[in-house]
C-alpha cells in the first residue's frame, strides 16, 4: 500500500485511495522503487510525467490513470491497463517492436469506465504488429516485394498482395508485414474497452503500417477495436492506415476499426469531429486497398465527411442526406443494392477524396489481373443496381474521385447495371475523376443523366480497363465478352482484334448506340492480357462540355504474350456538344510481344444538329485507334454522329466516320497524327484544293468498312484479316495529294462494278501532283474474292526513296478450309501457287489470264492444304498520269509466300501505268513477284503482269515479274511490256 501524499495529520485510513507517481525513469511498472512509495494497488490513482514504464503483467484496478508525458509500453498480448478513468494528456502508449508468428505478440489493452485522449496525447502503435520478411508475417502477408493485407488487399506487385482476414466488427488482430527484407511492418493491435462510459478522442489512436524502403512492400494498417457509451472528440485522429513504399513495389492495405457504442446515448453526443480511417495507401505503382470500418449504426455518416473506409455498419443500404460533402475522406458502400439519395447537392473535394458505390467482390489473385499487376480488380456481385440520386449537382473538385460500380444485367435490369441520376449538373474540375466500371463477366454498364456535364481542363471520366475482365491466366485462355480474345489474341468491338492463330477477337455491337463495354484479350500462361475499356454511357437535356477527357480505352499487355484489351462504348447524348481541347477515345491496348493487339472500340454523339448549327464548333478530338504494335495488329472503331459537322477541313480524329451521309465536300483537307477512315459505302469525297496527310501515326483509309469471315480468309501468317468495301468509293482531289513525315494512303477497292467502261472498285483522282514523301507509302487493296481495284488518274506521280505504291498481298485471297482453291481467275487447287502472268507451281496450278499490254487485274491465291491459309495475289497498281511518273522508290505488287507449308502461294499482281513522262533514278524498282515456297509440295505463285506505257522515258530503275521458287514444276515468270504511246493526235487500240 502507497502512503498517502500530503494526507492531513500524516493519518492514513485503512482502504483510503492513494496517489501514486513514476520517478521519471525507466524501468518496470512492478519495480516499486520507480513509484514514489510503491507499485500501485486496487483504488490508487496513478500519475506518469516522463520516462518509459513497461507494463508485463495486468495493472491492479486503479481509480485513476494519468500520463501527462513519457511512455507506457504494452509488453505482451495479455498485458492491461484497468482504471475507472483513464486520462491522456501527453506522452505515449505503444508496444514493442513487430513480431513474426513465432514470437510473443503484443497490443494496447486499455480497460475502462472512461477514456480522455487530449490534444498531443497517442496511442501508437504504427508497425507494430507482424513483421515484414520475403513474405511479409501474418494472415495477409505479401508476397516477394507486396503489400501486406488486412481489412483490404495489399498492393498487387507480381500477383502476390496480401490477402484479407480477420472480423470486420469484433477486430483484434494486428496487420501483416510487406513482402521484402526492406518492407514494412503490420500495424500493431489496440483494444479498448469502456462499454459504460464515454471514450474522447482529440488526440491519436494510430495503427498503421510502417512504409516499405528499396522495392519492398508496405505494411498493412492494423486493428483498433473500441467498446463504448459514447464516441467524443475535437479534431482527434483514429487511424489503421497502410504504409506507403519507396520504389516499385506494393502498397499495405487498410486494416480494421470498429467501435460500437451506445446508438441511442451517442444521439445526444454534439460537436464530434474525429477522423477515422482506414485507407490502404494509393501512392506508389501498386496501390492497396481500403480497410473496413465498423459502427452500429450510421450516425457517423455525416457531412462533412471525412473518413475513410468500407462502410461496413449494419442495416439498410439506403442513405438518405441533405447535402453531403466528402472531404478527404475514401469512402465505400459495398452492400447489395446501396441506394444513395442527396435532396441538394453531393461534393467529392481533394486528392484524398473518393467515394465508391457498389464495389464488393475482388477477382481472384492471379488469375484476373491488369497487364502490370497495378490494379485491384473489383466488381459488384450483387443482385440489385446500386443508384445514386443527386437532386441538385454532383460536384468533384481539387481531385475528388467517384467510382460507380455495376451489377451484371439481366431480366430485370436488361439496359443498365448501375444507375447514376443528376437532376442538376455533373461537374468534374481540374484533377478529378469518374470511373464508370462495368461487370467484368456480364458487361452491365452505368448510367448517368443530368441537365449539364461539365469535363474542366485536366479532369475526365475514366473507363479505361474498366469493361469485360482479360481471361485467367492460369492458362491460355479466352478473354470474357462478344469480342473478346482468344488464347493470346487481341479483343474486338468496334475494330476486330489482333488474329494471332486466327483467334483474334470479333466486332459487335451497334455504331449508333453503343451499350456494350469492350471485350478482355486472351492470355498465355503466367501472363496477364489486357481488359477490355468500360462503357461511358451519358444521356444530358441541355449541354455535354468536354475540356478534359472522356476516355475507355483497352488495356495494352505489353511485352508478353497475352492479348490486349479492346476500347471501349462512349454513347453521350446532348441537345449541343461542346468543349476546348477535349479528347474523347477508345482506343484498343497496344502489345509489343507476341501477341493480338485490341482493336478501336465505339463512339457514337448524339447531338441536337439544329442546335449545333447556331454554336461555334467544338475542339474535341474523337480517337477509337485499335492497337498496332507487336506483329498483329487490330482495326480502327467507329465514330457515329448525326452528321459531318465535326468534319471539318482538319481531321485530328481516328476511327471509321460513320456519320449517315456518304458525301463530304471540302475546300482542303488535312489528316494530321490520326488514322481516319471513310468506311461509308459509296462514300463520295471532294476536296477542291490540296489533301494533306502527315505523321508519323497519320494514316488516311478510304473505304474498308468490312472484312472477311475470321476463320475461312485469312492471311497466311495470320498477321492481319482482309478489309474491303462493297460499294464503289471515289475521291476527287482538285489540287496536290501530299503524303509526307512517314504517312500513309489505304484505299480499299470495292466490288467491281460491270457496267462501267473503265471497271474499277474505286477512284482517286488528282487534279495536280501526287507526292509520296520518303517514308510514306499508298496501300491499293484489291477486293478479296471479286478482284475489283483501285485506280488512281493524277496529274503527276513523284515517289521519293523509300516509299511508294504498295499492293502486296493485295489480290485475291488463298481459303483455309482443306484442299480448297483461292479466289481469283487464275486460282489454283490444293497445294498450286496461284497463276496471272505466269504459271503457278505444282500440280493444278493456276493459270496465266489477263492482258499483258494492260493489266488491270490482281494476282490469284494459292491453294490450300492445311488449315493455314494459301498465299494471297499481289494487288493492282493502276496508275494514270496526265504528265509525269517519277519512281525513286518502289512500286510493288507481289503475292504471298506461304514459307515451308504444304500450301500454294500467291501470284503476282499487277502494275500499270500510262503516263506522258516516265523518269526515275537506279534506286527505282518496279515488281510484281509470286510468293515462295520451300518445300517441294507447295506451289510457288506465277510472276505477275507489268505494263509501262509512256511517250518520254528517262527511267533506269529495275522492274521484276519473277516467279516464286516451289513446288514441282516450278511456276513461270510473268510478263513485263515497256510501251511508247504515240505523240498526241494519233490513235492506238489494244486488242
Amino acid at each position: 500500500m502507497c502512503l498517502v501524499i500530503g494526507a492531513i495529520l500524516g493519518i492514513v485510513p485503512a482502504g483510503q485511495a492513494l496517489v501514486c507517481a513514476w520517478n521519471g525513469s525507466s524501468g518496470d511498472w512492478f519495480d516499486g522503487s520507480k513509484w514514489t512509495n510503491g507499485v500501485p494497488s486496487n483504488g490508487d490513482d496513478v500519475v506518469i510525467g516522463s520516462g518509459v514504464v513497461y507494463l508485463t503483467n495486468e495493472t491492479a484496478t486503479l481509480g485513476s490513470y494519468t500520463q501527462n508525458g513519457g511512455g507506457l509500453i504494452f509488453s505482451n498480448w495479455m498485458t492491461k491497463l484497468t482504471a475507472t478513468n483513464v486520462y491522456l494528456n501527453g506522452g505515449s502508449n505503444t508496444t514493442p517492436a513487430a513480431f513474426t508468428t513465432s514470437q510473443m505478440s503484443n497490443r494496447v489493452w486499455i480497460a475502462c469506465t472512461n477514456l480522455f485522449i487530449a490534444t498531443g496525447a497517442r496511442i501508437d502503435v504504427n508497425g507494430k504488429g507482424y513483421a515484414k520478411a520475403g513474405t511479409g508475417y501474418g494472415p495477409g502477408g505479401g508476397g516477394n516485394r507486396a503489400g501486406g493485407g488486412y481489412g483490404g488487399r495489399g498492393g498487387n506487385y507480381a500477383a502476390v498482395g496480401g490477402a484479407t482476414y480477420g472480423s470486420t466488427n469484433a477486430p483484434t488482430e494486428p496487420g501483416s508485414g510487406g513482402g521484402g527484407t526492406s518492407g514494412g511492418d503490420g500495424g500493431g493491435a489496440v483494444l479498448i474497452e469502456a462499454p459504460g462510459g464515454s471514450v474522447t478522442v482529440s488526440g491519436t489512436i494510430r495503427a498503421n503500417g510502417a512504409n516499405g524502403a528499396a522495392n519492398d512492400g508496405g505494411g498493412s494498417g492494423g486493428s483498433i477495436y473500441i467498446t463504448c457509451r459514447t464516441l467524443s472528440g475535437t479534431n482527434g485522429l483514429i487511424s489503421a492506415a497502410g504504409g506507403s513504399v519507396a520504389g516499385n513495389a506494393g502498397c499495405g492495405g487498410g486494416g480494421r476499426i470498429a467501435i460500437i457504442y451506445d446508438s441511442a446515448a451517442q444521439s445526444n453526443v454534439t460537436g464530434l469531429l474525429i477522423q477515422i480511417s482506414a485507407a490502404g495507401e494509393t501512392s506508389g505503382s501498386y496501390p492497396a486497398d481500403l480497410g473496413t470500418l465498423y459502427f452500429p449504426d450510421n450516425q457517423l455518416l455525416i457531412s462533412p465527411f471525412i473518413h475513410s473506409g468500407q462502410w461496413a455498419a449494419p442495416g439498410a443500404a439506403n442513405f438518405s442526406f441533405d447535402t453531403l460533402t466528402v472531404s478527404n475522406g475514401w469512402v465505400r458502400f459495398f452492400q447489395d443494392g446501396t441506394s444513395i439519395t442527396v435532396t441538394n447537392n453531393l461534393m467529392v473535394v481533394g486528392s484524398a477524396g473518393r467515394v465508391e458505390i457498389g464495389a464488393n467482390t475482388y477477382m481472384a489473385n492471379g488469375s484476373y489481373l491488369d497487364g502490370t499487376y497495378n490494379l485491384l480488380l473489383f466488381y459488384n456481385a450483387g443482385a440489385v443496381p446500386p443508384a445514386l440520386n443527386v437532386g441538385g449537382n454532383l460536384i468533384l473538385t481539387n481531385g475528388g474521385k467517384l467510382y460507380m460500380y455495376s451489377i451484371q444485367t439481366n431480366d430485370s435490369y436488361p439496359s443498365y447495371g448501375a444507375r447514376v441520376s443528376v437532376t442538376n449538373d455533373l461537374l468534374i474540375y481540374a484533377s478529378s475523376r469518374l470511373y464508370p466500371v462495368s461487370h467484368p463477366t456480364n458487361g452491365g454498364s452505368v448510367f448517368f443523366t443530368m441537365s449539364n456535364l461539365v469535363i474542366a481542363s485536366n479532369a475526365a471520366i475514366d473507363a479505361n480497363s474498366l469493361g469485360y475482365a482479360p481471361g485467367s491466366q492460369s492458362g491460355s485462355n479466352p478473354g470474357f465478352g462478344p469480342g473478346k480474345g482468344a488464347a493470346r489474341a487481341g479483343a474486338g468491338y468496334g475494330g476486330f482484334g489482333g488474329n494471332f492463330g486466327n483467334g483474334g477477337g470479333l466486332t459487335y455491337g451497334s455504331t449508333n448506340t453503343p451499350l456494350d463495354p469492350g471485350s478482355g484479350g486472351g492470355t498465355f500462361p503466367g501472363q496477364p492480357g489486357g481488359g477490355g475499356g468500360g462503357l461511358v454511357r451519358v444521356q444530358a437535356s441541355q449541354t455535354i462540355t468536354i475540356n478534359g477527357a472522356i476516355s475507355a480505352n483497352g488495356y495494352s499487355s505489353g511485352a508478353n504474350n497475352s492479348g490486349s484489351g479492346s476500347g471501349g462504348g462512349i454513347n453521350l447524348i446532348c441537345d449541343l456538344l461542346s468543349g476546348s481541347n477535349g479528347t474523347v477515345s477508345v482506343d484498343g491496348g497496344t502489345t509489343t510481344g507476341g501477341a493480338g493487339n485490341g482493336g478501336g472500340g465505339r463512339i457514337a454523339i448524339i447531338y441536337n444538329p439544329a442546335s449545333q448549327a447556331t454554336n461555334p464548333l467544338p475542339a474535341i478530338r474523337f480517337s477509337a485507334r485499335g492497337g498496332t504494335g507487336g506483329s498483329y495488329p487490330a482495326d480502327l472503331g467507329t465514330l457515329y454522329f448525326p452528321d459531318n459537322r465535326l468534319l471539318g477541313e482538319t481531321i485530328p480524329h481516328s476511327g471509321q466516320w460513320l456519320a449517315p451521309t456518304n458525301n463530304f465536300a471540302v475546300s482542303t483537307l488535312a489528316v494530321t497524327g490520326a488514322w481516319f477512315r471513310f468506311a461509308i459505302e459509296g462514300m463520295q469525297i471532294r476536296v477542291t484544293n490540296d489533301l494533306l496527310v502527315s505523321g508519323s501515326s497519320a494514316r488516311l483509309d478510304l473505304g474498308g468498312a468490312n472484312f472477311l469471315a475470321n476463320g475461312y480468309f485469312k492471311e497466311y501468317s495470320l498477321n492481319q484479316r482482309f478489309l474491303f468495301s462493297q460499294g464503289t468509293l471515289r475521291l476527287d482531289c482538285g489540287g496536290n495529294l501530299f503524303l509526307t513525315n512517314s504517312a500513309s494512303l489505304y484505299v480499299f477497292s470495292g466490288f467491281t462494278n460491270q457496267t462501267t467502261t473503265n471497271n474499277y472498285g474505286a477512284l482517286v483522282q488528282v487534279g495536280s501532283n501526287l507526292v509520296v514523301a520518303n517514308a510514306c507509302w499508298i496501300y491499293p487493296v484489291s477486293n478479296p474474292t471479286n478482284g475489283g481495284s483501285v485506280f488512281l488518274h493524277v496529274g503527276s506521280l513523284t515517289i521519293s526513296t523509300n516509299a511508294g505504291i504498295n499492293a502486296d498481298d493485295g489480290g485475291y485471297v488463298g481459303m483455309s478450309i482443306n484442299s480448297a482453291a483461292g479466289f481469283g481467275p487464275g486460282s489454283a487447287g490444293s497445294r498450286g501457287g496461284g497463276g496471272y502472268g505466269g504459271t503457278g507451281g505444282y500440280t493444278g496450278p493456276g493459270n496465266p489470264y489477263g492482258n499483258s499490254n494492260a493489266p488491270a487485274q490482281c494476282g490469284s491465291g494459292g491453294g490450300n492444304f492445311s488449315t493455314s491459309a494459301g498465299g494471297t495475289g499481289g494487288g493492282l497498281a493502276w496508275i494514270q498520269a496526265d504528265s509525269t511518273v517519277a519512281v525513286d522508290g518502289r512500286i510493288s505488287a507481289n503475292g504471298t509466300s506461304v514459307g515451308a507449308a504444304n500450301n500454294g502461294s500467291g501470284s503476282g499482281g499487277g502494275i500499270y501505268i500510262r503516263t506522258r513522262s516516265f523518269t526515275g533514278t537506279t534506286n527505282g524498282l518496279l515488281r510484281a513477284v509470286g510468293g515462295a515456297s520451300t518445300v517441294a509440295t507447295g506451289g510457288g505463285g506465277g510472276g505477275g503482269r507489268i505494263a509501262v506505257w509512256r511517250m518520254y522515258h528517262s527511267y533506269p530503275g529495275a522492274y521484276s515479274v519473277t516467279n516464286g521458287s516451289g513446288g514441282n514444276p516450278q511456276a513461270t515468270e510473268g510478263t513485263l511490256v515497256l510501251g511508247t504511246l504515240p505523240m498526241p493526235g494519233s490513235i492506238m487500240t489494244f486488242h
